[in-house]
């Protein structure tokens, strides 16, 4: 039976050689043909009943997952499976560790919650390098109006009728009693997704000006909140021109992410071979592994994949941060460590 594990439990889990690593991409397998047909072809590939039988009985059960990589021994049939809360690619390799640079690698297809905030409306989307769809459950909080009431919201204008008249009545419009609506009814709002548990284990990108979501942010417990945003509002653009914005957005992320990681291996020392970075990482001299990319990696012979998939398991038993950049830059060598000192 497979059970779920961590990356970094992954590192530590003892898989006897050769080690099956099977991606699969759970929304494709519900939504599109040609995905059972790709799973299929790569059990065929696996060749291996046991595996084939628990692999089926795990994608029998519900996940509440984007996807799932499953390792496991195709020499006794031990397996783990890791959830993925990234878009992922089905694909099959066997070598002699789990295919750590295939698992790091796919990390960067992160899919994110874009929440829109305005003053007195929200919106929720998923978005992915393919799709962005807007969200709706049940029970969501509306607008503000709707959430706290007419009565509520300062500065409102209300009406009443009465016998064949209708009266008005406002209330004292102060920029306080807005503020203090605003702040129930983010409220509101933070409660509501804080009740959801596939919402928990996602990552929110918040877009809207920024004294809107300075304001979610101080008032967020739960939420896993990018560290960037958005910030403009974002309330009148069409799907298609939000999903544009929210691609320029993640693209330029990630270059910040891949220009932070070489300025980091550029401020320290660093090993470049795969000798003297075994021997920093068991003399305790490491801070943090980068490879290439696995792009650039997939083009090196099998005993160079091997070799790399194991400094990174090593790294990650050791505690160490391992990233594998996103896009193949010719200016850094295959794989480096960065040393304390």
């Amino acid at each position: 039976m497979l059970t779920e594990t961590t990356i970094h439990d992954l590192a530590t889990t003892h898989l006897t050689a050769p080690v099956a690593t099977l991606t699969i991409n759970l929304k494709a397998l519900a939504t599109d043909d040609g995905e059972p047909i790709r799973l299929k072809n790569a059990l065929s590939e696996l060749n291996n009943v046991s595996l084939a039988q628990q692999i089926n009985d795990l994608l029998d059960t519900p996940l509440p997952y984007a996807g799932v990589t499953i390792a496991m021994s195709t020499a006794d049939s031990n397996g783990v499976y890791l959830p993925r809360a990234s878009q992922v690619t089905t694909a099959l390799s066997i070598r002699d560790t789990p295919d750590f640079v295939s698992i790091l690698g796919e990390q960067q297809n992160q899919e994110f919650t874009v929440l829109s905030l305005n003053q007195d409306t929200y919106a929720l989307y998923n978005w992915s390098k393919s799709e962005m769809v807007p969200i709706t459950m049940a029970d969501m909080p509306g607008s503000l109006t709707e959430t706290l009431g007419t009565e509520k919201r300062g500065g409102a204008l209300n009406f009443s009728t009465q016998a064949g008249q209708t009266s008005y009545h406002g209330h004292n419009e102060t920029s306080q009693e807005k503020a203090i609506d605003q702040e129930r009814y983010y409220r509101e709002i933070l409660a509501f997704l804080g009740q959801s548990e596939t919402l928990q284990k996602t990552t929110f990108v918040l877009a809207g000006l920024s004294k809107n979501t300075q304001l979610f942010r101080k008032l967020n417990q739960k939420l896993n909140l990018y560290k960037a945003e958005i910030a403009k509002s974002v309330a009148n653009l069409t799907p298609a021109e939000l999903k544009k914005v929210v691609d320029e957005f993640v693209n330029e992320q990630v270059t910040n992410e891949t220009e932070a990681q070489l300025q980091d291996a550029a401020n320290h020392n660093t090993v470049v071979t795969i000798d003297d970075i075994s021997l920093a990482l068991t003399q305790g001299q490491v801070r943090s592994l980068y490879v290439n990319s696995k792009s650039k990696l997939e083009a090196e012979a099998d005993d160079m994949v091997d070799s790399v998939n194991q400094l990174i398991q090593l790294a990650l038993r050791e505690g160490k941060t391992v990233s594998v950049l996103t896009e193949e830059n010719d200016s850094v060598p295959l794989v480096q460590a960065t040393l304390y000192k």
